[in-house]
Formats: C-alpha cells, sequence, structure tokens
C-alpha cells in the first residue's frame, strides 16, 4: 500500500498565510479603541480591507483540495498579489497609529508565533507519514523533517532576538518575517519531495 503524503502542498500553503493574517487581525484590531478619531477611522477602513483579503485566502484553502500543479502556478500572482495588498493594508494601518509602538510590537510577535505553530504542525504532520515509511525507505524523510525543525528553530530564534533588541521599523520587521517565511518555504518543498520521493519508491517496489 502506497504511504501517501500527509501534507497537501496547496492548501497548507494558503493557510500558513491565512494563519498571519489572522493573527494580525486580531492584534489591529484589539488596538483601534486606543487610536484617535481620525487615525481610528482610518485604522478601521484598513481593517475591513485585510478582512476581505483574508477572506479570499480562506476561499482558496476549499478551491485548492483538487488544484493540480498547472493550476496552481495559473493563480500564483493573483494569490502573491493579494497578500502583497494585504501587506499594504496593515503598513496603513501602522501609520495611522504612529507613535503606538506597542501595535508594532503585538502584531510582530503575533505573526511570529503563527509562523513557528505553522513549522510545529508541518513536522508533526511528516512525522506522522514517515513513519508509516518502511525502515530502509525513511530515512531520507527523516533528515528533511529534522532539517524543517533546525531551520525552524533557527528562524524562532532570530525573530525573537530581533523583537528583543527593540526599536526596529515595521518594514525591518516585515522583512525578516518574510525571510523566515521563504525558509519555510523552502525546508517544507524538500520534505514535500523527499516523501513523495519515497513514494515513488514504495510504488515501484
Amino acid at each position: 500500500m502506497t504511504t501517501k503524503s500527509p501534507i497537501h502542498t496547496y492548501t497548507d500553503w494558503t493557510k500558513t498565510r491565512l494563519d498571519e493574517m489572522d493573527a494580525s487581525v486580531a492584534v489591529l484590531k484589539a488596538k483601534v479603541a486606543y487610536l484617535q478619531s481620525d487615525a481610528r477611522a482610518q485604522a478601521e477602513a484598513t481593517i475591513a480591507d485585510m478582512k476581505t483579503r483574508r477572506d479570499k485566502f480562506a476561499a482558496w484553502t476549499q478551491k485548492e483540495q483538487d488544484m493540480n500543479a498547472q493550476a496552481w502556478a495559473a493563480t500564483e500572482a493573483e494569490r502573491e498579489a493579494e497578500w502583497a495588498s494585504f501587506e499594504k493594508a496593515v503598513d496603513a494601518y501602522l501609520d495611522a497609529a504612529e507613535g503606538q509602538a506597542e501595535a508594532t510590537r503585538k502584531t510582530f510577535e503575533a505573526r511570529v508565533a503563527a509562523q513557528q505553530k505553522a513549522w510545529r504542525e508541518t513536522a508533526e504532520k511528516f512525522k506522522d507519514g514517515a513513519a508509516k515509511f518502511q525502515t530502509d525507505r525513511k530515512a531520507d524523510v527523516d533528515a528533511a523533517v529534522a532539517k524543517l525543525e533546525k531551520d525552524a528553530a533557527t528562524a524562532g530564534d532570530q525573530l525573537k532576538k530581533l523583537n528583543a533588541a527593540g526599536g526596529k521599523s515595521w518594514a525591518a520587521l516585515r522583512t525578516a518575517l518574510t525571510e523566515s517565511r521563504h525558509t519555510f518555504e523552502k525546508a517544507f518543498d524538500e520534505a514535500q519531495a523527499a516523501f513523495k520521493d519515497n513514494q515513488g519508491h514504495e510504488e515501484q517496489s
């Protein structure tokens, strides 16, 4: 019996972004009450925009269950555009909340937590799936998962140190989050490739 991958590449990719969106909206929505009236109106408008982008990502998680690689590639530009628009809305909120350093810090912390949670959940899924392989077939999958966990720990430590240093602009913090996200996606792809390679060996056996 062929061991299926425990990860749905497209759905899980979207879910990690969705988790960051939810974390951002939750923090920023809670901070609106502390803003002055003009800034509050602008902040509320940007939150509404964030929610619109977030809902589109949520809808994609349903569509992607049946997507193939070609369909995924065809919608990549649209997904990235929605993500960029969401990030612009976050930027606009934090501009409106100028002087509210707490909003920036809390948003960063919430997104770091969302990223780390995604890494842990992904690693556990791969571990559970790898356990079903024959012993002589799972070494490379185990190695890929171990690398994913190591990269997660390293990225998490770097983000925490950056936050502890304080005084960083949102642009700098957002860049750090982007770099961490790319590290995760690279490790994710490597683990998924190792899993599929072993799956291919099983099918030939």
